[in-house]
């Protein structure tokens, strides 16, 4: 459990870099009402998550853009995703309306 919290912990840091950074603009996550219901650590998840499968899905047509696509999918931490969603799922068994929202991002294409 202690690794979990590390990651989620950097997690949490690194969303906090994004914010900060001049990155492309990736639209909300989810609506505000819905986000402050959430843990930080699950919206900041959710948030990523979205943005993730926004550009990962984006096509490099030029080297510009794929140096664009890099960035974003660099400065979301999408590599590190998966990871961080496994130890979502176990800090958050119990609460189905949590495991809810860590779901559903994962439909959506940002």
């Amino acid at each position: 459990m202690a690794r979990c919290a590390t990651m989620l912990l950097a997690a949490l840091l690194a969303a906090a870099a994004c914010r900060s950074q001049a990155a492309p603009a990736v639209e909300p996550a989810s609506p505000p009402s819905k986000k402050a219901d959430l843990p930080m650590e699950v919206a900041s998840y959710v948030e990523r998550r979205r943005g993730c499968n926004h550009w990962e899905g984006e096509d490099a047509y030029d080297a510009p853009r794929g140096r664009d696509i890099a960035t974003a999918i660099k400065t979301l931490g999408c590599e590190r995703l998966h990871a961080e969603e496994r130890c979502l799922r176990k800090l958050y068994q119990a609460k189905p309306e949590i495991r809810k929202a860590i779901d559903d991002p994962k439909n959506e294409d940002g």
